[in-house]
Order: structure tokens, then sequence, then C-alpha cells
């Protein structure tokens, strides 16, 4: 569940492969059914609407839902294994971190991937759970992606530059 405290509403992620949106007054002012399977991995309520990112089999949906709407943009060039996703201040980008620390950027209107980029930590090391990347946040500017890489003990802070597409500093 997400609360948008702004617009007073509730996006709601059910068990039952559905979302639907409510006010805090509990009025439902939208609901809809996912495809089989899908995993809802980020969301962002704009002014014209909720717009959310769905995983199923590594494939990428970008859903925009307004009150009485949906409309679907499949995101090219899907990233293996994708787990959390964030939206760009202006709504026109998404970053999604996924296992084995991969951060992909999408531009949504358009569907093409922008950059992609993967930590390698101990590649010689065999790990029975390898780390995976979440994405927190874009700064307010836009120019930076603030993701964690978490593995099983420890997690590190990674702070990426959008606009040269290079790391900026790690954070142990």
């Amino acid at each position: 569940m997400h609360f948008e405290a702004k617009y007073n509403e509730f996006f709601i992620v059910s068990y039952f492969d559905a979302i639907a949106l409510a006010t805090t007054s509990g009025q439902l002012l939208a609901s809809h059914n996912l495809s089989e399977n899908s995993t809802v991995i980020g969301q962002q309520r704009t002014p014209a609407g909720w717009q959310f990112l769905c995983e199923k089999d590594s494939r990428l949906t970008k859903h925009s839902l307004t009150t009485d709407k949906i409309f679907e943009v499949e995101l090219e060039d899907p990233c293996e294994l994708p787990r959390t996703a964030a939206w760009s201040p202006c709504g026109q980008y998404v970053a999604v971190g996924s296992v084995g620390t991969t951060l992909s950027v999408w531009d949504t209107h358009t569907g093409k991937q922008l950059m992609q980029n993967a930590i390698n930590w101990d590649t010689e090391e065999d790990r029975i759970n390898p780390p995976t990347l979440s994405v927190t946040g874009w700064s307010d500017t836009g120019n930076e992606i603030i993701c964690t890489a978490e593995e099983i003990i420890s997690s590190n802070i990674l702070v990426w530059d959008f606009k040269t597409n290079k790391l900026l500093t790690i954070i142990e």
C-alpha cells in the first residue's frame, strides 16, 4: 500500500492480482485486475493520476491509471529479475533495481531503455544469495538516483549520476 497525502489517496495492491485506488474516507475511486502473476514493483501519484510499474517474467509494463482509464506502455530490453522501481521527479523516467545489482532506467513515454549499469562486487566468489539493488528514489533535481545494494548482513548506498551514467559514490 502507498499513501499520497497531497491527494488523500491510497494505492492498494491485493494478493489477488488486483489494484485499487481509494480515498481516506473509504471511497473507491478505481480498481483494475492485473494479469496473472504480475507484481507491482513501484508506483507514483502525478497530477494526472497514478502510474505504476508491473513485472511479469522479467517483462516490464508501465501503467497509467486515472479513475476511468488505464494505459500501458511496454518497456524495451527488460532486465533480469527486477525488484524495485522509482520515478524521476518529472515522472518521465523510471529507475529499476534488480537482483545482481543492475540499475536500469527507461523513458516511460517511449518505452526506450536509456541506461543500464551493474556493480560487480566479488565476481570470483560464488554467492548463494546475490545482492539485490533497490532503487530508493531520485534527487529533487532528477540528476541523481539513490540505491541500496542489499546483502544478507550489510547494505551499501550507491549514488548514480543520471546525466553522465556514472556511479558517483558508494557509502558503506
